[in-house]
């Protein structure tokens, strides 16, 4: 089965080195196999249905995208098409901003790393950086995320400025999109979407805290639903 990431890949980035082993550290627990194809942000943006309908499911990477289209049309295919998706760090931001704009009709939703100064930044700088930081998250106890942790608070490292703005946060819930974890101030981590096999966000970055012998749960899940997507087309 095949997981395409989508970023723009850069040797020595711990983000990147680290999000191929956690995929093979859930892949080994779960005694099953995986390949990995790492797609430009560049190149996502031509990839055709039938190029698209290879893989099993997609993680969209950490790291600034070169072309943030291009993210977003494969954000939209996984979304649309059922297909396991795992959003992590810059994923986050761009899974929200995709769902802003095709789902909460906000077309002219926009990113403050690209256009600072634009009227609806569903993505806005992050009152402190978080680069390098690491924070106590609180999981909504309905969610689906505290059962794969098996506790209601986590502590997970992040890699980014950039975060949902609260004033959006209302409608992502009103359309089914829940803000599953928060951290200690009330600032949405975690987006869950709802009626979907599995469709998650982090602003946080999972991958650097797993270990070939204690896999991160979020990985192990996302594997699963990838087994189960490539299962179901067989």
């Amino acid at each position: 089965m095949l997981v395409g990431i989508i970023g723009d890949y850069k040797e020595n980035s711990l983000t990147h080195e680290t999000t191929e082993e956690a995929l093979f550290h859930a892949a080994h627990h779960l005694n099953t196999e995986i390949d990995l194809v790492w797609i430009d942000t560049s190149d996502a943006g031509g990839l055709s249905q039938e190029q698209l309908e290879v893989f099993s499911g997609f993680l969209m990477a950490p790291g600034t995208y070169k072309d943030p289209a291009g993210a977003l049309h494969v954000i939209k295919w996984a979304r649309t098409q059922q297909i396991p998706l795992l959003g992590t760090c810059q994923g986050f931001q761009h899974v929200a901003l995709e769902y802003a704009r095709h789902v909460l009709d906000i077309t002219d939703a926009q990113h403050a790393e690209y256009t600072p100064n634009a009227e609806q930044l569903v993505i806005s700088p992050l009152g402190c950086s978080l680069v390098g930081e690491s924070g106590e998250i609180l999981l909504e106890p309905t969610s689906n995320a505290v059962k794969w942790y098996e506790t209601t608070r986590i502590t997970e490292e992040y890699r980014c400025a950039f975060g949902l703005h609260p004033s959006f946060e209302a409608r992502f819930e009103e359309h089914g999109f829940s803000i599953s974890g928060r951290d200690q101030d009330g600032q949405a981590r975690l987006l869950e979407l709802q009626r979907h096999p599995f469709f998650l966000a982090t602003l946080f970055v999972p991958q650097l805290s797993s270990l070939f012998e204690l896999p991160h749960p979020l990985f192990i899940r996302f594997v699963q639903a990838v087994s189960a997507s490539y299962e179901s087309f067989q």
